[in-house]
């Protein structure tokens, strides 16, 4: 997995396809090479926010009880 650098981020959590040369397994994937979630807690992200299939707008926030999300979900963009 990329490390971010920048204050602000916009990225998409997923992973690309894969040809005979790529690797099949790596950071956020299993065995078979499906994605994973990614924990937000104790990964360093300060703030999370993504619109989820309703258009509506769900945040994280570093310490928060009252998230909407835990994790990073594969298939979806997120602001970091």
């Amino acid at each position: 997995m990329a490390t971010l650098t920048n204050q602000h981020n916009f990225i998409w959590y997923g992973i690309c396809s894969y040809d005979e040369t790529s690797p099949k397994t790596g950071s956020g994937t299993n065995d078979s090479g499906d994605c994973l979630p990614f924990s937000l807690n104790d990964s360093g992200v300060k703030t999370a926010w993504y619109i989820n299939e309703s258009n509506q707008k769900k945040s994280w926030v570093q310490g928060a009880d009252n998230n909407d999300f835990t994790e990073l979900v594969c298939g979806n963009a997120y602001y970091i």
